[in-house]
């Protein structure tokens, strides 16, 4: 490297070393600190101001100081002047290097020393040269806890020095001594057993590099107490040596058991009694300030479980355990019979010699710890044999197997028959009987143990295969073989016959009653007969298996019968041949609507029956157009379905009383309707075919004129009749019709009257009228009102002319055929000219002409009346009238009630209304008039 590349390298380094009036640039190596110096030819070269300088040098420089290291330590801390080069030296060579930290403080990594080296840190140089050394201490020493039982020592310290142990009091005496490994590790065997609580120091060094040591205080060996039952007898244990302790129960203040434990560690308290589950025991040993507690809790060792019955032949047994433990046996007399260790599965066998039945075996599990459970007592049972048959009668050439049960199960059986010529019996029980007389038969077990049975064996009776009916002439069975068998009824023989070689026999005899009990023997050789098999003669039955059903007319239907005895002859009956007939094989016919009972009947008179319903075909009662959306009709019952073309147009249900009513669209003229009726099962009977017929109408009036004004009424008659009818016009500007029928002639002309049947546009009719000019006269003069009478001229054909208001006739009126004038009274019936006034003249029943009365209302300005206002109860109304009136009277209600009395000097009106007017509801008017012509009318 350049000279200058090498001063820019270590631009600050220079900086550093003028600051603290230093000529020399130091450089450290990372590893060893190795230092190469180089001097700069001014201090330019490195950029500083020379007053820069003068000021750093200016500066008082911090002493140097170094803090204790020992021998395994790697770190050397101080202090020293900020920021300024420093250097670590053992004799003269420099172990490390560094820089001072802003704040004063530093921290060198140095190589391990050995204790006693002298560490030289030199801060700065030349004027500003500080410097501290420290003696590298010995490293910590230290010694292991140990306890009373330990045979050795153990602990760190310095490498390779020599360390002693000794009691830390008075005499202080020499436990053991010798020298740290190289590692700083020891282990030193102790010349006697230390007591617990004796307190021991460990000591290396003592020069220059110091003096290290540590204690430690010798602790109890752990107290032990072994596991408890509620069997144990004594507490058992370890725990220090000759030291006190106590045993107290659940935490109790008072001590069971206290003293000393023995000086090999161990302790042993007898119990006073017995501890019971769940106890907790508490064992205390006390050295000085050292302590040592353990508890156990009491448990109870689960007795041995003998699943099986021990009788007095068994020599293995079996049963379950502590899993690690023991079961021993012991006899009545308390002598062990046997142990056996218990399998991890929990189960024990053991091998035992037979005891006696009575006697009773205890049987007590040891657990692991050698704790003892209570007794598991077993009585030993007597072994038994037992025949499970129980058999008193035999029958000759039959067998019989015989089964035993034993206890225990599984014991050999041998078997024994007391007369071999009556019965023999085979090693596996079976027994087979010869002849007849008594035997025993007996089963014994191996240790002497015997069951046995007696049999009386029999000439066998006779067996009956089938049942037997009122209707039956035969009956078939069993017997012994070419024994004769007879049959008796209350002890009269009706049949007899011979079993073949295979013992089987068929015997006929007499049909008998239900209920007769017929009894079969055999007979043998010297006509010896056997026990009587009873049959009692049942009834036969019949059952017809299909229900009561329906059907169509001209079907058939299969019956079919189920009897006991089967294929018994049936006889069938029909109830009404002229519905139903039916066949000797049950089938049935049906040949009208109704109901019939089919009956099947046996010989015996037993009988079933049937019920069927016969369906006809439908009967139409309704006629049918093309317009009918609706026929009524009668069925046999089920459901009438009505079809076009075979589709289904309409569907219902025949009611109780065998009508119905079935709704369809409308048909064409000309369609046929099939209706049917429908059964349960879904299936059609024969159709009844209706034709839809054409439906018409026509107007039943000639009449073909009419007069302009005039009406005339038309009617039409309708096929079917009932039909609702639409009318209409050709001009409604000559005449009009309304929904009725009733035609208004308007103007001259010609006009046609068409009448249709609502919803069928097919059927129509018409008239045409040739409409000609009125001449009936027929006038009214303009009515104002208040007026007394409508007045006017008529024509002469007219009988009578009849004031109508609103629409309503109200008046006839009064007829002068002199000057060819009515006049009729209106006064009360025309009130206000809002209404509608007509007059109409009529010929007889013939309206004539018809015209409209121009009303008018009556002025209101002409004349004064006025009315006070009235108050409930008041005798009076009161006001003022006009000059002209002659009358004033009180109307309530639109009734007139009183006439007032008249002041003409005043022109007021007095109107006596107390007992007229009751309540405020009331409609109050006074009414002025002259003469009959009403002037005015207000409301009071």
């Amino acid at each position: 490297m350049s000279k200058k590349k090498k001063l820019q390298a270590n631009k600050n380094k220079w900086i550093a070393a003028l600051l603290i009036g230093s000529i020399t640039m130091v450089e450290i190596t990372p590893q060893l600190g190795v230092i190469a110096s180089e001097e700069p030819s001014n201090i330019e070269q490195i950029g500083l101001e020379k007053s820069t300088v003068g000021e750093a040098t200016t500066r008082a420089f911090a002493k140097t100081t170094v803090n204790k290291v020992k021998s395994d330590s790697t770190v050397v801390t101080g202090k020293g002047n900020p920021n300024s080069y420093m250097e670590i030296r053992v004799k003269g060579k420099s172990i490390a290097a560094a820089r001072v930290s802003a704040d004063g403080t530093y921290k060198v990594t140095i190589p391990q020393q050995p204790a006693g080296t002298e560490l030289l840190v030199s801060i700065g140089g030349g004027s500003n040269l500080s410097e501290a050394t420290t003696i590298v201490q010995l490293r910590s020493t230290t010694i292991n806890s140990m306890r009373s039982d330990s045979i050795a020592v153990t602990g760190t310290g310095e490498p390779n020095a020599y360390i002693e142990i000794r009691l830390n009091s008075a005499p202080k005496k020499g436990v053991a001594s010798g020298r740290i490994n190289a590692e700083g590790t020891y282990k030193l065997d102790i010349k006697e057993r230390l007591p617990a609580g004796t307190e021991l120091l460990a000591s290396v060094g003592g020069g220059i590099a110091g003096l290290e040591e540590d204690t430690t205080i010798v602790q109890m060996m752990p107290t032990t107490i072994n596991s408890l039952v509620t069997t144990s007898t004594t507490i058992k244990g370890t725990g220090e040596p000759n030291a006190y302790m106590e045993i107290r129960l659940n935490g109790s203040i008072g001590a069971i058991a206290n003293g000393k434990i023995n000086a090999d560690g161990s302790y042993e308290w007898l119990l006073k009694e017995s501890l019971s589950v769940g106890t907790l025991v508490l064992a205390s040993v006390t050295v000085g300030e050292l302590k040592s507690d353990v508890t156990t809790t009491v448990k109870e060792i689960d007795k041995p479980i003998m699943e099986e019955t021990i009788y007095d032949i068994a020599t293995e047994i079996s049963g379950k355990g502590p899993v690690q433990g023991r079961v021993i046996a012991y006899d009545q007399d308390s002598n062990k019979i046997n142990e056996a260790e218990v399998k991890e599965t929990g189960e024990f066998d053991m091998s035992i010699p037979a005891q006696k039945a009575g006697s009773i075996i205890s049987f007590i599990s040891i657990d692991a710890d050698g704790n003892e459970s209570k007794p598991t007592n077993v009585t030993v049972q007597v072994s038994t044999v037992k025949i499970n048959e129980n058999i008193s009668t035999g029958y000759m050439q039959d067998t019989q197997q015989l089964t035993t049960t034993t206890a225990p199960a599984g014991q050999k059986v041998t078997w024994s028959t007391s007369n071999d010529t009556i019965a023999t019996v085979s090693g596996t029980g079976l027994v087979t009987y010869k002849k007849d007389g008594v035997v025993t038969i007996t089963a014994r077990t191996d240790n002497g143990r015997e069951a046995s049975i007696t049999v009386t064996v029999v000439n066998p009776k006779p067996t009956v295969s089938v049942p037997i009916y009122d209707l039956t002439d035969s009956a078939a069975g069993t017997a012994l073989a070419n024994s004769k068998v007879n049959a008796y009824v209350e002890g009269k023989q009706i049949g007899t016959t011979t079993a073949d070689d295979g013992g089987n026999f068929t015997m006929s005899f007499p049909k008998q009653r239900g209920g007769t009990v017929i009894d079969f023997v055999s007979e043998l050789v010297g006509g010896k007969e056997s026990e009587a098999t009873k049959v009692s003669v049942q009834e036969a039955t019949i059952k017809i298996n299909e229900k009561d059903t329906s059907g169509f007319v001209k079907k058939k239907i299969n019956l079919t019968t189920t009897t006991t005895p089967i294929n018994a002859g049936v006889t069938w009956y029909s109830s009404d041949a002229t519905i139903a007939t039916v066949s000797s094989t049950g089938v049935v016919t049906l040949n009208a609507a109704g109901t019939a009972t089919i009956t099947a009947k046996l010989e015996n008179g037993k009988s079933a029956s049937v019920k069927i319903t016969v369906i006809g075909i439908p009967k139409v009662d309704t006629a049918i157009y093309d317009m009918t959306t609706e026929a009524s009709g009668t069925a046999s019952g089920g459901a009438v379905v009505a079809y076009v073309d075979g589709e289904e147009i309409g569907r219902t249900v025949v009611g109780s009383d065998g009508k119905f009513t079935i709704t369809f669209p409308t048909q064409r003229a000309g369609t046929t309707i099939d209706f049917m009726a429908e059964d349960e099962k879904g299936d059609l009977s024969d159709s009844a075919k209706v034709v839809v017929k054409e439906s018409s109408i026509a107007i039943n009036e000639k009449v073909t004129a009419g007069k302009v004004g005039d009406t005339q009424q038309l009617t039409a008659t309708t096929t079917p009749a009932g039909q609702k009818v639409t009318w209409a016009t050709s001009s409604a500007e000559i005449a009009k019709v309304d929904e009725n029928g009733l035609v208004t002639f308007v103007s001259k002309g010609k006009v046609t009257i068409t009448v249709t049947i609502e919803n069928n546009h097919t059927a129509i009719a018409s008239v045409v009228f040739d409409v000609e000019d009125n001449v009936s006269t027929l006038i009214a003069k303009d009515y104002t009102v208040g007026e007394i009478a409508v007045i006017g001229s008529y024509d002469k054909e007219a009988t009578k002319v009849v004031l109508y208001v609103d629409g309503k006739a109200v008046k006839n009126s009064t007829l002068d055929p002199a000057t060819m004038t009515y006049k009729a009274a209106a006064k009360s019936f025309i009130t206000n000219a809002s209404q509608k006034v007509e007059m109409v003249m009529s010929k007889g029943t013939k309206e004539l002409k018809r015209i409209v009365v121009n009303v008018k209302e009556a002025p209101t300005n002409a004349h004064a009346l006025t009315a006070q206002e009235y108050y409930l109860g008041s005798a009076f109304t009161t006001g003022t009238y006009d000059k002209e009136a002659t009358k004033v009277v009180l109307y309530v209600d639109g009734k007139a009630v009183k006439n007032s009395t008249l002041d003409p000097a005043t022109m007021t009106y007095k109107a006596a209304a107390k007992s007229f007017i009751t309540n405020a509801s009331q409609k109050v008017e006074m009414v002025m008039s002259k003469g009959t012509k009403e002037l005015k009318r207000i409301v009071v």
